[in-house]
């Protein structure tokens, strides 16, 4: 009988557990993968963001630095009585140079369109006592009805205002708006387009350092830097408050907060001597304060006295980008209706806040003090909640 024979054929393939492994394996090998291109990505964001920061740095630094030697004319008369010695003249002559040239500072280099819009401080006459009680000298910015008051004002913030008019008009016209909404919408990323005009109108040959994708144009025509994210780049004019720096003292560690700017006075001291503002090469110091009398309208410079110092120290412009963090609440730099998005963007104190007391009228919008006295408010403080630790800044940026 003949034998039977079976022949079976074995295809070969994977088995299940062989396929779920080849594909963990790839989903392992795609995570990696995009993980590193995203890397890549950020890095060359940063990078880009630097270079631009720098780049800024560089014509802003050297617009700074020609204040030192910059000549102001103060119009002040000085008070002839009996009590001002010939020492107590030279000081508030220095006070009146020194504080002439902060104001000069705030009008060629504001933070946001509140300043430029701002009527200008002007300066008046002094005197050695008066009938409320002071005996420290003091600096009188007079106002509007002061004989002396010098009415001119920075050909450079003559042109931020009448740009930010004409951007405000061309709103009104191409979008049908009020007033108001139309400086809400020129507003936006306020402190990035002063920044833009603040570099094209002090240099005009800077654009030639910068590539059309570092800058942007917004639709009230008014243009502004941009980081490697596409966001704009901020700045802030002095920032006392500000940590981690490696340009200027650093007052507050970096997890303090803005309301320990008064327990800081021993730091503040030690700056002072240590790093004395290159503004005030006499150290004749001051602080700003509301005049006493009735007259709100007039604001004083309170001298050291008795051992209490109000000597400043060295504080250098900060040009900012929040490194890729944002949050969309962006809407306005006016401090009425501030965004705490904004803040939060960066982690620190971009403006002073509402509660402040010292703060006074001079012929026209509500001024802080801290608009021309540099050190009344800690700008730059770390927040107590939100920080964003990726912030890049041109105090660090040069590391």
């Amino acid at each position: 009988m003949p034998r039977k024979f079976i022949i079976t054929f074995r295809t070969s393939g994977f088995t299940l557990i062989e396929l779920l492994l080849v594909i963990m394996i790839l989903g392992i090998m795609s995570t990696l993968s995009i993980s590193v291109v995203r890397q890549v990505y950020h890095t060359s964001r940063v990078e880009k963001t630097r270079m631009t920061i720098r780049k800024i740095d560089r014509v802003i630094m050297e617009m700074y630095a020609n204040y030192d030697n910059r000549r102001v004319e103060t119009n002040a008369g000085i008070s002839t009585a009996s009590t001002m010695t010939q020492e107590m003249r030279a000081q508030v002559t220095q006070a009146a140079i020194l504080w002439c040239k902060r104001d000069l500072i705030r009008m060629e280099m504001p933070s946001n369109w509140d300043e430029v819009r701002q009527s200008d401080l002007k300066t008046g006459y002094y005197d050695a006592n008066d009938n409320h009680g002071y005996t420290q000298l003091r600096f009188r910015i007079g106002g509007v009805n002061a004989a002396s008051a010098n009415t001119e004002t920075s050909p450079l913030k003559k042109m931020y205002l009448a740009t930010f008019k004409d951007a405000v008009e061309r709103v009104k016209r191409e979008k049908n708006l009020s007033q108001d909404d139309a400086v809400k919408k020129v507003y936006h990323f306020g402190s990035a387009k002063c920044l833009y005009l603040i570099v094209m109108y002090g240099n005009p040959e800077a654009r030639e350092l910068f590539f059309d994708h570092e800058i942007r144009t917004d639709e009230d025509g008014l243009s502004y830097f941009v980081d490697g994210w596409g966001n704009p780049i901020y700045f802030l004019r002095w920032a006392p408050g500000l940590t981690l720096s490696d340009r200027q003292p650093n007052i507050l560690e970096p997890n303090q907060m803005e309301i320990h700017w008064d327990s800081a006075t021993t730091k503040k001291s030690q700056a002072a001597e240590e790093t004395p503002d290159p503004l005030d090469p006499t150290e004749v110091g001051g602080t700003l304060m509301q005049n006493p009398s009735s007259n709100k309208n007039q604001t004083w410079i309170k001298l050291e006295t008795s051992g209490t110092s109000f000597k400043g120290w060295t504080l250098l412009p900060v040009i900012m980008s929040s490194g890729g963090v944002t949050d969309g609440n962006d809407k306005s730099d006016n401090a009425a209706d501030f965004d705490d998005g904004f803040w939060y963007n960066f982690g620190i104190q971009m403006y002073p806040t509402n509660d402040m007391s010292n703060s006074y009228t001079i012929n026209g919008p509500k001024v802080h003090d801290s608009v021309v006295d540099p050190f009344y408010f800690p700008l730059g403080a770390p927040l107590s909640s939100g920080a964003n630790h990726n912030i890049i800044h041109n105090h660090t940026v040069l590391r």
